[in-house]
């Protein structure tokens, strides 16, 4: 009884506040070699009369693609023209990079970007080595003919002033770094484009890689007509069991009912992390006061859920972080740890079909379930 009364008295709160969760992989997440065209905008210090372009030649790695984060061994040349009688600079750079990237679910991945390189200079008949550390930004976009994709980037690049015959005054000089270039993605990345069953959805994308030949499909290559869904419990009709469903009813993976299980509706979190957002923290704070209120006897279970797409092992993780994250969220408020369970499903238990976007959506979620 308590169980059942518990289930309800959170469902009717409308407490319920869903977790839009996005573990989506990245598609920046293979080896990469590129090389890319520069324009060099000298230091005042070098009293430079012209700008020459340069080039630069890299090879990245990803280390950990879901969060953004890779590294690069790059080499970098520029020649610079003087206006005094020691003609040209050639400068040349050997380093390694650690790069941020954001937004890496859309053909646009801006990024951040900063190095450590050894840097070689000529000057006339003089050279020096020394270190050098830059910081900069830039964008990458996945163009269409894969693997190809294309890199703008600025960069700030700082060397010890060593020279004589540069303004004694500055003890680092600064320069500016513009490029334009390409990638080429190889490894996993760059396995042969397959479409089995020749929907136009390549193997990789394909969620449903036994259409019909002829049929409609959508971006996941899915039968368009099977986004029907005349109950919107999530589950298409072609595979809903229980069709009719009551508006807002939590189900399973067959369009089903679940008993004592209420989803949370508008508890989001920051893409690709565990941490609560604003509205999420104001959606939870009722959660709390019920739950120290008049439902303080029943234990819960705070089960975080994900979609299909994306690393399992990731998904699993991240649905648990954010199971806890919410659990914390709640303790913070007085309500006890003992009385709360977080568990992460991952994509294990779907109540949505995940071969449509709406589907998947749904099975982004955190359900509170009654255990008393």
């Amino acid at each position: 009884m308590l169980r059942t009364t518990g289930a309800a008295a959170l469902a009717v709160s409308a407490l319920a506040v869903g977790a839009a969760q996005a573990e989506s992989t990245s598609w920046w997440e293979s080896s990469q070699l590129g090389l890319m065209g520069t324009y060099l905008t000298p230091s005042e210090v070098r009293e430079a009369e012209s700008e020459q372009p340069g080039a630069v030649l890299y090879w990245g790695l990803p280390l950990n693609a879901y969060e953004g984060w890779s590294t690069q061994i790059s080499a970098a040349w520029n020649e610079i023209e003087r206006d005094d009688e020691t003609g040209q600079d050639q400068l040349y750079q050997l380093g390694v990079d650690i790069l941020r990237h954001f937004n890496m679910n859309s053909s646009l991945s801006p990024y951040v970007i900063t190095g450590l390189a050894v840097a070689y200079e000529e000057i006339g008949d003089d050279d020096r080595t020394r270190p050098s550390i830059s910081l900069g930004g830039g964008v990458d976009w996945q163009t269409p003919f894969q693997p190809v994709s294309l890199r703008l980037e600025a960069r700030a690049v700082a060397l010890e002033n060593e020279y004589d015959n540069f303004d004694s005054g500055r003890a680092v000089l600064v320069d500016g770094r513009f490029g334009l270039g390409a990638m080429w993605a190889f490894g996993k990345a760059a396995a042969p484009v397959a479409d089995g069953d020749g929907d136009g959805v390549i193997d990789g994308e394909d969620l449903c890689p036994d259409t019909a030949p002829g049929a409609k499909v959508d971006r996941t290559g899915c039968d368009a007509l099977s986004e029907r869904d005349s109950d919107a419990d999530g589950v298409s009709d072609a595979l809903d069991q229980c069709p009719g469903t009551p508006p807002g009813e939590v189900v399973d993976a067959q369009g089903c009912p679940l008993d004592d299980a209420v989803l949370l509706k508008g508890v989001n979190f920051q893409l690709n992390s565990d941490e609560l957002t604003a509205s999420a923290r104001d959606v939870l704070s009722p959660v709390a006061d019920l739950l120290n209120g008049g439902l303080s006897e029943i234990r819960v279970e705070i089960a975080g859920h994900t979609d299909a797409l994306g690393n399992d092992d990731y998904n699993q993780a991240l649905s648990a972080r954010r199971a806890y994250a919410v659990k914390d969220f709640l303790a913070e408020r007085g309500v006890s740890a003992e009385r709360m369970v977080a568990t992460g499903y991952g994509s294990s238990r779907p109540v949505a079909d995940n071969a449509t976007e709406e589907g998947r959506a749904k099975n982004r979620r955190v359900v509170f379930r009654v255990l008393n």
